[in-house]
């Protein structure tokens, strides 16, 4: 749980609560969460305010059977709750890179439905969790409250954004809907970035879509995917162990966690 101490984030264009949770998801770290990125399948959610919507599998389960029950407990101890309540707060944030990008889209989802206030939101480098009909629900109906549903970052040729491929991609035979907010790095300067709010989706040229599907980099861990300007030391995956991307090949953390020394 954190507290804004005074009024310096209230106002535009933060609209910082006065308490809110945060909850975070990790990227992918172990082979099974990697089994999980590839089963693509989709799983209607039968929501009738959300017609059509359908979730990847993998995905879905493991919000499921995995994480459901143990993020609801930690937000309760946290000071969290889906029902107002006297020392409670509704209000959450919710952030995540790559795999854990994917997941947070999903969550936000989940966790408005369930009745909390899921605060302006942040997929860095993460993928898309469902079909159009779900994308199209969180970016203009899940969150009326506010004209951003949330953010998702992207930087250089990253691939995993745009995966998985998208229904309006050319000649697509896929099901995967967009993200409408982006905020583009196109090198390692963070205050040089971009903000695509194209709605326009199949003919948007606006930060990861200037490149074609031939020209994105999938290497993971990799300079495109980890190494992000805001990050700390400009390192996602690996933080301030190392700036030296030769290292990457030495320590997949975004694989399988742990040190690199």
């Amino acid at each position: 749980l954190i507290r804004r101490t005074n009024s310096t984030y209230a106002a535009a264009p933060y609209f910082m609560p006065s308490e809110a949770c945060v909850l975070v998801f990790r990227g992918t770290n172990n082979l099974q969460n990697s089994d999980m990125n590839k089963d693509v399948t989709m799983v209607p959610l039968n929501d009738s305010d959300c017609q059509g919507c359908e979730a990847s599998n993998g995905t879905l389960n493991a919000w499921i059977e995995a994480l459901e029950a143990p993020v609801m407990a930690a937000l309760k101890t946290s000071g969290c709750s889906p029902t107002a309540a006297q020392e409670t707060s509704q209000n959450v944030f919710i952030a995540g890179h790559s795999m854990g990008g994917t997941m947070a889209t999903l969550a936000m989802y989940m966790l408005q439905k369930k009745g909390f206030n899921v605060q302006l939101s942040w997929s860095m480098e993460g993928g898309r969790p469902g079909n159009m009909a779900l994308m199209s629900y969180l970016n203009n109906q899940a969150f009326p409250q506010r004209q951003v549903p949330f953010w998702q970052t992207t930087h250089l040729n990253d691939m995993i954004p745009r995966t998985g491929e998208s229904a309006l991609a050319p000649k697509s035979s896929k099901l995967f809907g967009r993200g409408e907010y982006q905020v583009h790095f196109n090198n390692s300067d963070a205050t040089k970035h971009v903000l695509c709010t194209d709605d326009d989706e199949a003919s948007s040229r606006c930060g990861i879509y200037q490149f074609t599907r031939a020209q994105l980099d999938g290497t993971i861990p990799g300079p495109a995917h980890c190494a992000l300007p805001f990050a700390p030391a400009g390192q996602m995956c690996m933080m301030v162990q190392t700036t030296d991307t030769q290292l990457y090949g030495l320590a997949p953390q975004c694989f399988f966690g742990g040190s690199i020394r």
